[in-house]
């Protein structure tokens, strides 16, 4: 047994293998690193959900703003709705009488619309909200 400590000792330290320490030190690092990674990655996991609720509430304001002059009148005021988990508010206004009103080939007056839409969502312990803005033709009042 004391032939065999000398023989371990007198071993290249190549050749010796990994210490306690060392062995305890490499996993202190790989354990910082794995945080790090999960970290990394449980953030890029928020923000595709963040962007893919924004995009849901981009192609309804989308749709809404579609709707404006057909299934939606084009007439001056306010509608409001909700669909699935976004709350929305559309806003018809014309624009002012000296700069929109003029007319149309067959002599019909026609006038300018402001139509503006803000779509709400709840994000958390926030509420986060897009808003999209259009100009629309109509008839004149």
């Amino acid at each position: 047994m004391l032939g065999e400590r000398r023989q371990r000792r007198g071993l290249p330290a190549r050749q010796r293998g990994l210490s306690l320490i060392e062995v305890l030190v490499s996993f202190a690092l790989l354990s910082l690193a794995l945080a790090v990674i999960l970290q990394i990655f449980s953030t890029g996991l928020r923000s595709a959900a963040a962007i893919e609720k924004q995009t849901q509430a981009v192609v309804l304001a989308d749709s809404i703003l579609a709707s404006v002059g057909n299934e939606i009148a084009l007439i001056e005021g306010d509608i409001s709705g909700e669909e699935g988990d976004f709350r929305w508010r559309l806003s018809i206004l014309p624009i002012a009488e000296e700069t929109s009103t003029f007319t149309t080939v067959a002599s019909n007056p026609a006038e300018l619309y402001e139509v503006s839409l803000t779509v709400q969502w709840q994000r958390g312990p926030k509420i986060a909200e897009t808003r999209l803005s259009t100009l629309r033709i109509g008839p004149a009042r």
